[in-house]
C-alpha cells in the first residue's frame, strides 16, 4: 500500500503538469453579479469562451477576480536595430501574473493610450545595449466591461501597435522595422484571450461595416480578379484567375515576396495618376508586387462591402461607375510606414486612409481573400482566415473525437475544452483523429 501511494504522488504532479502544458477553452459566464469560470452558463447569462495559452489562467472568489490574477506581463527583449536578433528575442518571450502592479518589474509603467488604458508598458535598456519592453494588461479593468471585452481586446491590439511603433520604431535606439507587430502577437500568443478575439495578435478586426488585418507572413492571399461583360447596364462578369500571394520579410524586416529572386530597386512603383497614392500592384499577367511595397514596413489588407448597391462613404466604396476603377469597388492594401495615426475613430477601430501612404489594388474589380495553412491528419490544408473549429466540422467529415493541437514557444500543444466549436483556428494548427 505504501508503494501505491508513493507511485501516487509521484505521478500526480507529472499530469498536473501536462495540463498544465495545455491549451484550455473555458466559458467565463456573469454570475450573481460577478462572473464565473468553466461549467455551464444559466440562459441568463452573458458568456465569452476564453482561451488560456500554456501556464495562463484567471480565477474568480465569490464573483471577483483573485488578486493574484489581477495583472499578467509578457516580458520581451533582445530588441535592436538587427531584426534577426530582434526576432530572436520575441521568440524568448517570458509569461506571468501577479498580484502587484510592477510584478517583477523594477521600472515604471506608462498606460497605453486611450481608450484601451486597461494596458501598459514598460521600456528600458539591458546591459548590453539591446532594450526590453515589458506589457502589462489589467484584467479586472479589462472584464468589468464584460460585454465588451472582445472590442476592447482589439482596440487594445491597435493602440499597442501604434504605442510600440512611437516609443520602439524611432529615435537612436529604436528597433527594427515591423518589430512592434512581432510583439503585439506574442503578447496575444501568450495571454488569456476571448476566443472570438483570437484574430487580435494580427491586429484584424471585422464587423458589418469593415475586416482587415495586418499583413503577416504567416497570412497568404488569394487574389480573384474579374472583369465585367461589355454590354451596357450588364452586372455579369467573368472569372480572369485566382492567384495565392505571399509575403515574407527581408533581413531587415521589410516586407517581400520573393525570397529566390532578389529584385531590391528594381520593379517600377506603378503610381497611378491621381493623387499620387494609388497604385496598381498587378494584373493577371504581372502578379508581382510593385515597388511599393518595400517602402512601407505595415501593409493591412482592407475589405469593404463591394456590392453596388451598399453604398457608402468609406474609402473604396462602390457605385456602378467605379467598375473600370482600379481602387474603388477592390479589396485594397493599405500601406503605412508611420502608425502614429493609423487610427482615426478608436472607439469604431477605423483605420485613417490620410495617414497611409499608399492605397492599391490587383486590377478592376478583385477580391482578396485571407487564407492560412492547418494540418488535418498530416495533410496541408487552406482555409479562410476566421474559420472556427465548428464551421471547418460542418464543411469536412471531422468526428467529435478530434484532437486539436497548437504550436506555444516551438512546440505543439493539445487544446483542451468541452466546447471547441468556438475556437478560431490559427495558421499552423493540427487536428487529428
Amino acid at each position: 500500500m505504501r508503494k501505491i501511494l508513493i507511485a501516487l504522488m509521484v505521478l500526480v504532479p507529472l499530469v498536473t503538469t501536462a495540463f498544465a502544458c495545455d491549451y484550455r477553452v473555458e466559458p467565463l459566464c456573469t454570475d450573481k453579479g460577478g462572473l464565473r469560470k468553466g461549467g455551464p452558463c444559466l440562459k441568463s447569462s452573458a458568456r465569452v469562451d476564453f482561451v488560456f495559452p500554456p501556464h495562463s489562467n484567471l480565477k474568480f472568489d465569490n464573483g471577483r477576480l483573485r488578486r493574484g490574477y489581477r495583472y499578467h506581463f509578457v516580458r520581451i527583449g533582445g530588441l535592436s536595430s538587427d531584426y534577426r536578433r530582434s526576432v530572436a528575442g520575441v521568440a524568448k518571450a517570458e509569461y506571468y501574473h501577479s498580484r502587484r502592479e510592477n510584478g517583477e518589474e523594477s521600472g515604471s509603467f506608462t498606460k497605453c493610450s486611450a481608450p484601451a488604458d486597461y494596458c501598459a508598458y514598460s521600456l528600458f535598456t539591458a546591459p548590453d545595449g539591446s532594450r526590453i519592453v515589458v506589457i502589462r494588461i489589467d484584467y479586472n479593468a479589462l472584464l468589468n466591461d464584460f460585454t465588451n471585452v472582445g472590442d476592447n481586446l482589439d482596440r487594445m491590439s491597435l493602440v499597442l501597435l501604434s504605442d510600440l511603433y512611437q516609443k520602439g520604431e524611432t529615435g537612436e535606439t529604436s528597433w527594427a522595422p515591423s518589430i512592434s507587430q512581432d510583439i503585439v502577437e506574442k503578447v496575444f500568443d501568450m495571454i488569456p484571450l476571448a476566443s472570438e478575439e483570437s484574430l487580435a495578435r494580427y491586429v484584424s478586426r471585422s464587423d458589418p461595416q469593415k475586416s482587415y488585418v495586418l499583413l503577416n507572413p504567416k497570412i497568404i492571399l488569394r487574389v480573384d480578379t474579374v472583369e465585367r461583360d461589355e454590354k451596357e447596364g450588364s452586372w455579369n462578369y467573368r472569372l480572369l484567375g485566382t492567384v495565392d500571394i505571399r509575403i515574407n520579410r527581408d533581413k531587415n524586416g521589410f516586407l517581400t515576396q520573393n525570397s529566390f529572386f532578389q529584385d531590391i530597386n528594381v520593379r517600377p512603383g506603378n503610381l497611378l495618376p491621381n493623387g499620387g497614392k494609388f497604385v496598381l500592384q498587378a494584373g493577371t499577367g504581372d502578379i508581382q508586387f510593385s515597388q511599393t511595397l518595400r517602402t512601407t514596413p505595415y501593409i493591412f489588407l482592407n475589405q469593404i462591402n463591394l456590392k453596388h448597391n451598399s453604398k457608402s462613404n468609406d474609402p473604396g466604396a462602390c457605385d456602378q461607375s467605379d467598375d473600370n476603377d482600379r481602387i474603388l469597388c477592390n479589396s485594397q492594401l493599405w500601406h503605412f510606414d508611420d502608425l502614429t495615426q493609423v487610427v482615426v475613430d478608436k472607439q469604431e477601430l477605423k483605420l485613417n486612409p490620410d495617414a497611409a501612404r499608399y492605397f492599391s489594388s490587383f486590377g478592376f474589380r478583385n477580391l482578396i481573400n485571407p487564407m492560412i495553412e492547418i494540418w488535418i491528419c498530416g495533410s496541408r490544408d487552406q482555409i479562410p482566415l476566421r474559420t472556427n473549429f465548428l464551421q471547418l466540422s460542418n464543411q469536412s467529415p471531422i468526428p467529435s473525437s478530434a484532437r486539436i493541437y497548437r504550436l506555444w514557444k516551438k512546440r505543439y500543444h493539445r487544446v483542451r475544452g468541452d466546447d471547441l466549436g468556438s475556437l478560431i483556428l490559427l495558421p499552423s494548427d493540427r487536428i487529428t483523429f
